[in-house]
């Protein structure tokens, strides 16, 4: 990107209101994940550690408490019933290109991200990957198998450093059981999956090809987005063909409408990553398709 690029936050859109929530809640996770973890920036250590069992006080509870409520279908949960979960839960580290689950495998357990970023994928028709979700933050993996005991209907792999919460539904079944929160905060994450599936399949029968990237980069900037330079544009890194997955069309098609979007100055190409220069025209084109 270059140095003197200053795209800034859009003060008054929606993407900017979004951006401000988004970095205050990933800022507060990653202290509480380094606080948790033992992980130290000031030795160098590149992977977190559990800290000794000796050691977890309170406030090592009280941070994990935390950790597990920030995953949406415990969020509701009161503290003497996270703690009941947490004494069944183990953190669980991926290294980028580590394979979480694949399909078929079986499903045993129930994922929280904690941090980092997974991609979702499957086999096409002609053998190859495609990806059709993107998984960060207080984000839930393996909902649908921890429920009918099926096989993994999806591949997950991470894209970065990515931690975890585990479960396991030996001790899953048993709380849902018992604790209709927990219960109806699943049912309320299966309800939101199948309302996005939704949404995506209108979106790719009713939305013109402009309208559904627009979309779509806006709300990897919002989940995923990096800003190199303070208030500057923020970066999304991710392969042009990922992208065309996600949008339901061919690397071409995207990179023809990426390629106008800079002519205009609207993003900023490079390699596996696009800038978004001016969200607010993104958020425009959007706009326009939706009416």
């Amino acid at each position: 990107m270059a140095s003197g690029a200053r795209g800034g936050r859009v003060r008054n859109g929606a993407f900017g209101r979004r951006d401000a929530g988004f970095r205050k809640r990933v800022g507060a996770r990653a202290c509480l994940i380094d606080r948790v973890t033992g992980h130290s920036q000031a030795t160098g250590i590149g992977a977190a550690r559990l800290r000794p069992a000796r050691t977890r006080g309170e406030d090592f509870w009280v941070d994990r408490r935390e950790l597990l409520g920030s995953v949406l279908i415990f969020s509701s949960l009161r503290e003497k019933e996270l703690d009941l979960l947490l004494q069944a839960t183990t953190i669980k580290r991926l290294k980028p290109k580590d394979v979480l689950c694949r399909k078929g495998d079986p499903g045993n357990q129930l994922y929280g991200v904690l941090s980092g970023s997974l991609k979702v994928t499957t086999t096409g028709t002609d053998g190859k990957d495609v990806m059709f979700g993107l998984m960060g933050p207080g984000e839930v993996i393996g909902e649908i198998a921890i429920l009918d005991g099926e096989e993994r209907s999806a591949t997950v792999t991470a894209l970065e450093s990515t931690e975890l919460l585990t479960l396991h539904r030996r001790e899953l079944t048993p709380f849902l059981e018992t604790n209709p929160r927990a219960a109806i905060g699943l049912a309320g994450v299966l309800a939101a999956r199948v309302r996005q599936l939704s949404d995506r399949a209108e979106d790719r029968q009713t939305m013109p090809l402009p309208g559904r990237l627009a979309k779509r980069l806006l709300s990897l900037a919002e989940q995923f987005g990096e800003r190199p330079i303070v208030d500057g544009p923020v970066e999304i890194r991710m392969p042009q063909q990922d992208l065309a997955d996600l949008v339901g069309t061919t690397r071409e098609s995207v990179n023809k409408q990426l390629r106008a979007w800079e002519q205009e100055g609207i993003v900023e190409l490079g390699r596996s990553r696009v800038v978004l220069k001016q969200p607010e025209s993104l958020e425009a084109v959007m706009a326009t398709y939706e009416l």
